[in-house]
């Protein structure tokens, strides 16, 4: 290209005075003392000032005190260098504020003055101010909370997590940056279903909320995935909030414990009411019947008669009386009044005892009631419930074995400083069905016995209770026809 040709393609001076006049931003020739000498319009419009207001001043009058130091090291490189030098700094506006402003200038060695341009950056500086603030209050909040937020990428890594993990994990935050959850050791079990889920928040680019398991199934969590998108709405990242409901997991789980407690309640309470209402009346009106029988009778009557229906009476009284005994002890139980106080007691005279007072109901039914106690005589236990315990197993041998069966009592050195006792009779025994709901008041095991000796079901109801209240176990074997044998099995000490 020839020489003429370049000149005529070079913007003439009008052209050049053209573009600096109407430029928005601000164009400025100062000397290298830093005087002003020309300005373009644009810092009227801009700062306010009229031109004839700047030209001759230091520029360096209108830069904000904050920034006059870094403004000088930066004007001065500028006197040393050949190359366009960049430096922000504020500057003061008519009105006594100031604005943000962008400066690219190189110093002109023909001569030796500087040109620069400046451009007005203060929306951005604000906007950059806001976006920090907003991104520190983020932070703040973040690192303050109680809950478990973390950043992952495509490939599982973290980009971010605040300082839950320590309480969660053990571990400080920074440990877990670029790395992944198989990187930091988890079990494959977990960290394979979190990937996983992760994975699908990637692909679907949908919110997905779950409850998990962590730290071995002690902790559950609250765990939501949220999808984060750039500008062309692809999923960059995946946010990771989990908040800790191990405690309201409890809360549902004792509420639903209480409900399941206070329908076993309601059964109890309604076989409760049944036995007041049927098996109360029942001996009763044996007993009231036999008093008429004599009131009408009696003088009609022999001496023998009159004794045989007394012995009746007396049946009906004691059963009455077993009842009324366990229904007081039971209802006892359920409100908590019958407190457990263990003492040194002698086993084998508490055994001994309930079998003499029972000495003359065994003759009449023609009973072989044996012994084979242990030499371990002592056990800690509370009297009152061991003497109800072996009353009720021994009276309920008896009420179910027929004339001329035979009742087993023995007791062994068990496993773990426990003794064994061990009841065992020759009776009817009972069917599965029985056995199942045996110490249970929602399904009806009350029955009679081989003379029609009266039967609650609440004895054994007891037994149980006062088994449990002791540390101990109860075990039952019974076929229909073939006996019965009761196992309870009490520490020693």
């Amino acid at each position: 290209m020839s020489d003429e040709s370049r000149n005529h393609n070079r913007p003439t001076r009008d052209t050049l005075e053209i573009f600096f006049n109407t430029s928005p931003d601000l164009f400025c020739v100062a000397s290298v003392d830093g005087i002003i000498e020309e300005l373009n319009p644009a810092w009227e419009t801009t700062l306010g000032y009229p031109q004839k207001d700047l030209i001759g001043k230091k520029f360096i009058d209108f830069v904000h005190p904050d920034d006059i130091e870094t403004t000088l090291i930066q004007f001065k490189k500028q006197l040393k260098s050949k190359e366009i030098i960049n430096f922000v700094y504020r500057y003061k506006t008519i009105d006594g504020d100031y604005k943000w402003l962008e400066w690219k200038g190189k110093i002109n060695p023909t001569d030796n003055r500087i040109y620069a341009i400046a451009r007005d950056i203060t929306i951005e500086k604000q906007l950059e101010s806001e976006l920090y603030q907003s991104e520190e209050n983020y932070r703040t909040l973040t690192e303050s909370s109680n809950d478990l937020i973390m950043r992952f990428d495509r490939k599982y890594r973290h980009l971010y997590a605040n300082h839950a993990t320590i309480p969660y994990f053990g571990m400080p935050p920074e440990t877990f940056i670029g790395k992944t959850h198989e990187d930091l050791g988890f079990p494959e079990a977990e960290y394979a279903y979190w990937d996983a889920k992760i994975e699908e928040v990637f692909a679907s680019g949908k919110e997905l909320k779950e409850v998990v398991a962590i730290k071995g199934g002690e902790t559950h969590v609250d765990w939501s995935l949220i999808p984060e998108f750039d500008n062309e709405g692809k999923v960059i990242s995946v946010l990771s909030y989990s908040r800790d409901i191990t405690e309201i997991i409890r809360v549902q789980q004792a509420l639903k414990e209480n409900e399941n407690n206070l329908k076993l309640i309601n059964a109890e309470k309604d076989k409760f009411f049944s036995i007041i209402a049927h098996d109360l009346r029942s001996p009763f009106n044996g007993f009231l019947g036999l008093t008429d029988l004599l009131l009408t009778d009696m003088q009609s009557m022999s001496i023998e008669e009159i004794k045989h229906f007394i012995s009746l009476m007396n049946t009906s009284a004691r059963n009455l009386f077993s009842l009324l005994e366990n229904l007081l002890e039971w209802a006892q139980m359920q409100n908590g009044a019958v407190k457990f106080h263990p003492a040194k007691i002698n086993l084998n005279e508490q055994i001994s005892f309930i079998l003499d007072t029972m000495e003359e109901s065994f003759k009449a039914k023609n009973l072989n009631v044996s012994t084979n106690l242990s030499d371990i005589k002592e056990i800690m236990a509370d009297k009152h419930m061991l003497n109800a315990i072996f009353r009720n197993l021994i009276s309920n041998a008896y009420k179910f074995t027929p004339r001329g069966g035979s009742i087993e009592i023995t007791s062994e050195i068990g496993p773990e400083k426990t003794i064994q006792i061990t009841v065992k009779d020759s009776g009817i025994g009972m069917n599965e069905k029985m056995l199942q709901n045996l110490f249970s008041l929602s399904e009806k095991t009350n029955r009679k016995g081989t003379e029609s000796e009266y039967s609650s079901g609440l004895g054994l109801l007891l037994v149980n209770e006062y088994v449990d209240k002791h540390n101990g176990k109860i075990s039952v074997s019974s076929q229909e026809g073939q006996g019965s044998t009761f196992t309870i099995s009490l520490p020693l000490h």
